[in-house]
């Protein structure tokens, strides 16, 4: 037997006697015992850990030059305490790595990582899963546990899946009656004791992928585990705008930009050619690219498509039209299917379409990122008409699907997977906007707030594509706040090519008035976690040049403070509390062109934070 693997086994040994008898103390005066052995709690533990150790041990880029060890590439990301929302523009704080967090987590805090699309969230997990199991780190912690919050499914909950990783099975003493521990509430203690007696750190990756209408379930959970436990720690990743949230006993720490260092280490260690990682370096740093490549997953991307084409391009949605067109040409030159199935007739541009409508498809219907054989079924069966595919090679599909290109790789037994998120969200976005009208009745159960995002920035009329969401498809009802931190976050990172216009600025102000009813309490105070948020990314557009005229030109139609004011006009500002109450002059109605002109009461009162006003409006 390796070395590591004896000394997993000792560990796991050792740790399982004492939550034992933790869980027999808590069951010795009720009519409940424990029906698994010390051994099969062992074998549970320890193959959970072996699950752990094949399934982060890499980074997947099929057929770009293969899978990465990532040890091989890894580099150590900087996390700087406190997420940016909650920071002031000029102030700093202490980077860390995860290591140095870990080690310096004397009172057993839990740990939220935030991050951005990309930014490193998931390979961080990976990293601790891999430092904890194979480096000698002087924590307090004996071993990971690790869950991915996007897989759990409708009939289950974090601490069934928790019971089924840990192999907690109990009964009841009382004759012909059996006992479900999932249907009592002392099952959380058994588990939060269990949990405690192995000073586990309970990784919980993926806030941000859990279906919305569990959210709210999800939540109360975490909060009942970081509550509960005291010598185990909870880490959860997030992506920023999908994390509202305080727990008491936690800290939040946000993954910051790749600097120039860190960005050279990454490619010296990516490139094993003599003097390709200079070249790299040297036509990034002539491309517009530049900035976007400050996250870790589109670092990675640019240089497998590097490797390949020696070019670069200047916009997110370019970089995954490339990396996709790449992965799709490659299907002619698999086997079976293509030739079994008429798919030599199937050219690239119905592979592309067919990819975006199946992951569409996915998108809506199951809001999940892993999928089984038969989610995959039914998913052809709904669309394969669409281009002429027998139903009756609906498993050779599949199987091609998971073969072809690594746009959707095998993860586990039965379960699919998109190569990364953002991929699927590229597809989905190219099949909405071709779609001859926005699907307005997703947003009442379905969260495509990063898919319409990317929607606009593919859209030939960004501007007039974004209008229309804005001033027509969201209302008071189907809009919510995290959607709009989201959606407008996700519109900064892809940089659709806005043409400047004064209903740009007049959007966020539009948006706010959507939410009025969600972001002030009933004493017209504002929900500070999220105007912060809010004006954060504003803030993004706001300093950017073409845009900056834009939001002068729109004070022209607001402002006006003077007392000697013309009877006739009609704009001005009141305020109440932290709303304040904007009316916009008559002339603003003629910035509203032919190609612009949307059913919206611009007499009307529209209300805005205070925040916001003092930000934008009287600086």
């Amino acid at each position: 037997m390796p070395i590591k693997e004896l000394i997993i086994k000792t560990i796991i040994g050792q740790i399982v006697k004492e939550g034992i008898a933790s869980i027999k103390k808590i069951l010795e005066n009720s009519k409940i015992e424990l029906m698994v052995s010390e051994q099969d709690l062992e074998v549970a533990i320890y193959e959970h850990n072996q699950f752990i150790i094949n399934s982060t041990k890499s980074i997947s880029f099929k057929d770009l030059k293969g899978n990465k060890n990532l040890n091989d590439i890894y580099i150590d990301l900087d996390i700087q305490l406190e997420a940016r929302r909650k920071k002031f523009e000029d102030e700093d704080d202490k980077k860390q790595d995860i290591k140095s967090i870990l080690l310096e987590n004397d009172n057993n805090n839990h740990i939220i990582i935030l991050g951005g699309p990309g930014a490193g969230k998931t390979t961080t997990v990976k990293h601790i899963c891999q430092c904890i199991l194979f480096t000698e780190l002087e924590i307090n912690y004996s071993l990971p546990i690790l869950i991915n919050l996007r897989d759990i499914n409708d009939s289950e909950s974090i601490y069934s899946v928790l019971k089924t990783i840990l192999g907690i099975e109990v009964f009841s003493r009382e004759k012909d009656k059996t006992f479900n521990i999932d249907n009592i509430g002392l099952r959380n203690k058994y588990i939060n004791s269990y949990l405690n007696s192995l000073k586990a750190i309970l990784v919980l990756d993926g806030f941000d992928e859990i279906k919305p209408t569990r959210v709210d379930d999800f939540f109360q959970e975490i909060k009942s585990l970081m509550s509960a436990l005291s010598s185990s720690i909870v880490i959860l990743t997030s992506r920023s705008p999908s994390y509202n949230y305080s727990i008491d006993n936690s800290l939040e720490y946000e993954i910051c930009d790749l600097n120039k260092e860190q960005i050279l280490e990454f490619t010296n260690k990516w490139f094993n050619e003599v003097g390709k990682s200079e070249s790299f370096i040297n036509e990034l740093n002539k491309s517009k690219f530049y900035d976007l490549s400050l996250r870790p997953l589109t670092l990675a991307h640019l240089c497998a498509i590097y490797e390949r084409t020696n070019k670069f391009y200047d916009k997110p949605k370019s970089i995954y039209k490339k990396l996709v067109r790449i992965l799709i040409e490659e299907w002619d030159e698999q086997r079976g299917i293509v030739r079994e199935s008429n798919y030599a007739n199937f050219d690239n541009e119905q592979k592309f379409e067919f990819l975006s409508q199946f992951a569409f498809d996915l998108t809506i219907n199951y809001s999940q990122k892993k999928y089984s054989e038969d989610i995959f079924l039914e998913t052809y069966k709904r669309i394969h008409k669409d281009y002429n595919l027998p139903y009756r090679d609906n498993k050779k599909v599949i199987k091609e699907i998971e073969n072809h290109n690594g746009i959707i790789v095998k993860s586990a037994y039965d379960q699919y997977e998109f190569v990364h998120k953002s991929m699927q969200e590229y597809l989905s976005a190219e099949y909405i906007v071709k779609l001859p009208e926005i699907p307005v009745k997703l947003f009442y159960d379905t969260n495509i707030s990063n898919e319409l995002a990317i929607a606009v920035s593919l859209s030939s009329k960004p501007n007039q594509y974004y209008y229309k969401l804005v001033f027509e498809i969201f209302t008071k009802d189907n809009l919510s706040r995290q959607f709009a931190l989201e959606f407008l976050s996700r519109l900064v990172y892809e940089k659709p090519n806005f043409k400047e216009n004064i209903l740009l600025p007049f959007s966020f102000i539009y948006i706010l008035h959507l939410l009025t009813d969600k972001i002030f309490n009933e004493h017209n105070l504002a929900n500070e976690e999220f105007i912060n948020s809010y004006n954060n990314i504003v803030q993004s557009f706001y300093l950017d040049i073409e845009f900056k005229n834009s939001f002068k030109k729109l004070l022209l139609h607001i402002e006006n403070e003077d007392e000697d004011l013309e009877e006739e006009e009609e704009y001005y500002i009141e305020d109440d509390g932290d709303i304040y109450y904007l009316v916009l002059a008559a002339s603003f109605d003629k910035e509203f062109d032919n190609e612009t002109t949307y059913l919206i009461d611009l007499t009307q009162t529209f209300n805005i934070p205070r925040q916001y006003y003092t930000k934008f409006i009287k600086y």
